[in-house]
């Protein structure tokens, strides 16, 4: 296959003819006086990776519809400028553009490049706002004290979060850059997210946080990270979900999705009441199918990590449901004999302590990676005569 060389994308905007034609969305409150089923977006925007905090990928505007979809035109067309090295550490991660999806958030689209940068769009025009590009010369210095990171200076960012005003981005070296929406100037920076050593169990390597911004819990003031970036090889650092303290970043809590380097006989039993595995209760199996899980772990190279896409965030319960990569060495499990808890699988957990409510493991022991669990929806259904979520 020829190299790639470049790519320029284009975004675009679709309107009425003549007219700017905002993405209308009906509020729904509950008591507490949270958002549940619309988008946190006073009715015009696109204000998530996936549309809202269910993760929905759905806008019920009424604005566009199928007796008008014919009469829509392009307004505009934005070509991503080409980065200036597109074949940074080996990769052609920086020659891809775009991988995110834009938020439109009052009048202004905001998306980020693979190579770090940062670009506000006025929605109605199409002309630059404001332009961050994130400084590699800097990161490039400090990462040579920190983990790997994929290539030498990527960023490989696949999604922003907007909260308050302020745009959350990651960054290496294992950061969460915190912009201001109006000027593209940086507020503050949670730093050495991916601070993790052997004192907590880890003797492998970080590739960065994660390459989708943070979910934040309003309820809580609480902002969920993650590190350990899964490597398909056998070198990569003991994954985990990560609290902040929104206010202070200050952190509260980790969660580890894997034992310690040198394994845990334990560590599937010890979670086996509040887990399943493919619909079945774990606390139901064999107990010498959990016992010696992942065998010596992060010691012989074993590892998981948290999955791309957007984690769910329900603020009624302060429940965060967040998703997990495939095991790895990816084809390789001679040194993790048993399913691979918590790899392949959703978790429930506690937004304000990160304390496990549940999981449920959709691909154990993986030898193919899956990586299954990039996006869920959550959603309110009726089920035997009661409404669900």
């Amino acid at each position: 296959m020829k190299p790639l060389t470049s790519i320029v994308l284009l975004l675009f905007i679709l309107v009425i003819p003549f007219h700017y034609v905002p993405i209308i969305s009906s509020q729904n409150w509950n008591e507490a006086g949270y958002y549940i089923d619309a988008a946190e977006d006073y009715g015009y925007d696109w204000s998530h990776l996936n549309y809202n905090t269910f993760a929905t990928n759905h806008n019920p505007q009424q604005k566009i519809h199928q007796h008008n979809i014919d009469n829509l035109e392009i307004k505009w067309i934005f070509p991503i400028p080409e980065p200036h090295n597109n074949s940074l550490g080996g990769y052609n991660i920086a020659g891809q553009g775009e991988v995110s999806s834009p938020l439109l958030i009052n009048g202004t689209v905001f998306f980020a490049t693979a190579q770090g940068k940062i670009f506000a769009l006025n929605a109605k025009t199409g002309n630059p706002i404001w332009i961050h590009t994130l400084d590699l010369d800097r990161q490039r210095d400090e990462q040579a004290n920190l983990p790997i990171f994929i290539g030498k200076g990527i960023t490989h960012v696949h999604g922003l979060t907007y909260y308050d005003g302020q745009l959350y981005v990651p960054s290496p070296p294992c950061d969460i850059v915190i912009l201001d929406s109006i000027s593209g100037e940086i507020t503050r920076r949670i730093r050495d997210i991916c601070d993790v050593g052997e004192s907590l169990g880890n003797t492998g390597q970080y590739k960065g946080p994660q390459s989708y911004g943070p979910t934040i819990s309003k309820r809580n003031n609480v902002m969920i990270v993650s590190g350990g970036s899964v490597d398909e090889t056998n070198r990569g650092g003991r994954g985990f979900f990560a609290g902040y303290n929104l206010t202070t970043g200050d952190l509260l809590w980790r969660f580890f999705v894997l034992p310690p380097s040198g394994g845990d006989s334990n560590w599937a039993l010890i979670h086996a009441d509040r887990g399943w595995i493919r619909g079945v209760r774990a606390s139901d199996l064999p107990r010498e199918s959990l016992l010696n899980d992942w065998g010596e772990a992060g010691k012989l190279g074993s590892q998981a990590g948290p999955n791309r896409g957007q984690w769910i965030i329900d603020e009624e319960s302060g429940i965060v449901y967040v998703g997990t990569t495939h095991a790895a060495p990816a084809s390789n499990a001679t040194n993790r004999p048993g399913p691979n808890v918590f790899a392949g699988s959703i978790l429930a957990l506690n937004s304000t302590n990160g304390k496990l409510v549940w999981w449920h493991q959709l691909v154990p022991h993986d030898l193919s990676d899956w990586d299954c669990n990039w996006n869920m929806i959550l959603a309110r259904i009726e089920f035997s005569s009661e409404t669900k979520k």
